[in-house]
């Protein structure tokens, strides 16, 4: 018996999602006259009409930004010293590392706390339309490997209709470091045979769209990117030297793919913020 083909496959799923997709929909309708008033419009606009954003994190003018650079200035040679054997259960491509999550937080609570500040859960009820969740922070080190798996495919996140992330540049990123890369919205029409495709090698991509279409997000440290992972196709170039980078996710609180969103380590390291005086709007951004 002949398997379906990729664009049946996808068709179908998309059939059985819809009324999973209609209920998103109504309740978003539903929470739309509830949005908070959003501090940072022209962020949302970007991520609204091109799927990315990029600043400063100075341009922000958040509260808690000089006690998160102060952190990561000293967290500098331990994110050096990362050991990509070391996965905290974790599924990583082998040339990555992270550091424990729980660890993170329970020493250096500023870090993940900085994705909590009450313009950014603005930022994204506003962009999701509901209200989110933040699943914590994730200090990462990319290690000069000539290895293209993993994140370095292009690829598109399935966990929520909307996936907000943060991606802070801790070291000064250029082109041989691995940058953040992405396809612009203007070729959909091009992707669309790749999409419900679990990643996308660099020869088939650039088979559709040309590698000088291709975009690449360089800056010094403390460049910011705010990107929707679900409606974006991206990956992370492979570096010549290595790139240290703060990662930020963000969901609704009925995300489309539950199971993605609800790692038991992301649990852990938000039990560790909870014993700290938090608002209850920032309680409820961290558990489903």
């Amino acid at each position: 018996m002949m398997s379906a083909s990729p664009r049946l496959k996808t068709k179908l799923k998309q059939l059985l999602d819809l009324p999973s997709d209609f209920r998103f929909a109504f309740e978003r309708s539903r929470h739309f006259a509830k949005l908070p008033e959003n501090t940072l419009p022209d962020i949302q606009q970007s991520l609204t009409d091109f799927g990315i954003a990029v600043t400063h994190i100075e341009n922000l003018g958040f509260e808690g930004t000089a006690a998160l650079l102060a952190e990561l200035r000293t967290l500098t040679p331990a994110i050096h010293e990362l050991d990509p054997t070391e996965t905290h259960g974790l599924t990583l491509p082998p040339y990555a590392a992270i550091m424990d999550p729980v660890t993170l937080a329970r020493n250096h609570p500023q870090v993940p706390l900085w994705g909590l500040q009450a313009p950014l859960l603005d930022l994204m009820e506003n962009y999701i339309g509901l209200p989110p969740i933040c699943m914590g922070a994730s200090l990462r080190r990319d290690l000069v490997s000539p290895d293209s798996s993993g994140t370095r495919r292009w690829h598109i996140d399935p966990n929520d209709r909307r996936y907000p992330k943060i991606i802070l540049y801790i070291n000064d990123v250029c082109q041989d470091s691995g940058p953040f890369q992405y396809i612009p919205r203007s070729f959909e029409k091009e992707l669309a045979a790749f999409r419900g495709r679990k990643s996308v090698s660099q020869q088939e991509m650039a088979a559709q769209v040309a590698p000088e279409h291709w975009r690449s997000v360089c800056g010094k440290a403390g460049t910011v990117i705010f990107i929707d992972t679900a409606n974006l196709f991206h990956r992370g170039a492979v570096p010549l030297k290595e790139r240290y980078s703060l990662f930020f996710s963000y969901a609704s609180k009925r995300p489309k793919r539950p199971e993605l969103c609800n790692n038991a380590y992301q649990h852990d390291s938000m039990l560790e913020l909870d014993q700290l005086p938090l608002t209850e709007r920032q309680r409820r951004a961290m558990f489903f």
